[in-house]
């Protein structure tokens, strides 16, 4: 094989530590030589040329490089919408910059309130492919600015939250910073399809304690006619005295 580069040996990339070349794959459409590398801080494979490896330019996806908590995970051509992806990739920085940058102008009622992110999300990768998934989500009016991703609905008066795939939801820019303002003094009303009256102001607790769920409930609360599994729900008092 011609090729200055040794299989077995490690080797230097200029800006994310040293990695150890673990096999010859084969040659690209460029004739050069292609090999599997594994980072040793972080154990990271992947494939590389030979003009790479002597350049260094070589980047560990799992390497922590922002705040040094979040990292990347997956180069820029798996993630399949481009504008989806610059987009988001904007609010998992802010999101790690409120919980964990002491010098960020929203810390101090996020990560200084102990407000977290789960380590699944450390990775953009995760954070990406879970916020789609999510409840409200649509493409056009995240886009757009109309929704946004919101932590506080499904974690009513739990002091310190974390946002994750399990806590978050996407609420419209309305909803989502009318909640955070009111939602926490205003009592509940529901209505049961036998006509009895329950109150209560943690909807989530509410949801899971009757097969409901709290997003269909906050729903009915926008709109009287709305019916979720046959209640209606109402609130009865703007604050809890």
């Amino acid at each position: 094989m011609q090729s200055n580069i040794i299989i077995g040996n490690h080797y230097l990339s200029n800006n994310f530590g040293s990695y150890i070349v673990l096999n010859y794959i084969r040659k690209d459409k460029n004739r050069r030589f292609v090999f599997n590398i594994r980072f040793d801080k972080t154990g990271y494979e992947t494939e590389v040329n030979s003009l790479d490896i002597k350049s260094g330019e070589i980047k560990d996806y799992l390497l922590p490089n922002f705040l040094n908590i979040g990292y990347i995970e997956k180069p820029i051509n798996f993630f399949e919408d481009r504008e989806i992806y610059k987009k988001l990739i904007t609010n998992w920085e802010n999101i790690l910059n409120r919980c964990y940058n002491k010098e960020y102008k929203y810390y101090s009622v996020y990560g200084g309130k102990n407000i977290t992110v789960n380590r699944k999300w450390h990775s953009f990768w995760n954070f990406y492919n879970d916020v789609q998934l999510l409840p409200n989500w649509d493409k056009q009016k995240f886009l757009k600015g109309i929704i946004e991703l919101d932590k506080d609905f499904k974690q009513q008066n739990i002091k310190n939250k974390i946002y994750s795939n399990n806590t978050c939801m996407w609420l419209s820019k309305h909803d989502n910073r009318g909640f955070t303002i009111n939602v926490y003094k205003k009592l509940i009303l529901g209505i049961s399809p036998d006509g009895k009256n329950y109150k209560f102001q943690n909807m989530e607790r509410f949801a899971q304690e009757n097969n409901l769920t709290s997003p269909n409930i906050y729903q009915c609360l926008q709109d009287s006619d709305l019916r979720h599994k046959g209640w209606r729900f109402v609130y009865i008092q703007k604050e809890i005295l």
